[in-house]
């Protein structure tokens, strides 16, 4: 066989594929189980899984993660108190975070109050589910 002076390359392989969109992914949601009626904090069932998104959020693989912290409630009073309520829970999130060493220019916070239920909030069982904390990734 005659060289033909080029050399033989192996195939290349083929490109990668793009990195997935993670914005709007959720990372933790504390229901309605863990959150009281009418309280701005979480039970104390909720602080383990806060304990595990903090030890994800300051590891290397996740230290540049952006999040938000978005609380709902149920239908029960003013929907002007409930929004209120809700931020009260998603800035105690935020501070129980900052407090296990998130930066807090990486965390933001907002509420929904009663205006996205999950569930009917004609039974008690709807609006325990309707109350929640919705952690997303926003970068």
């Amino acid at each position: 066989r005659r060289s033909t002076g080029r050399r033989h390359r192996p195939p290349s392989a083929p490109p990668a594929a793009p990195a997935p969109n993670l914005v709007g992914t959720v990372l933790l949601t504390i229901d309605g189980t863990q959150v009281d009626f009418n309280k701005p904090a979480w039970r104390n069932d909720a602080e383990p899984l806060l304990d595990g998104l903090a030890v994800d959020l300051v590891s290397d693989a996740g230290e540049r993660i952006k999040i938000n912290i978005e609380a709902h409630t149920d239908n029960i009073g003013s929907q002007a108190g409930n929004v209120t309520l809700g931020l009260d829970r998603a800035k105690a999130v935020r501070e129980f975070l900052i407090n296990q060493g998130i930066n807090a220019d990486r965390i933001t916070v907002s509420s929904l109050g009663g205006n996205n239920p999950i569930a009917p909030n004609n039974t008690a069982l709807g609006r325990q589910k309707n109350r929640r904390i919705v952690i997303r990734r926003t970068n």
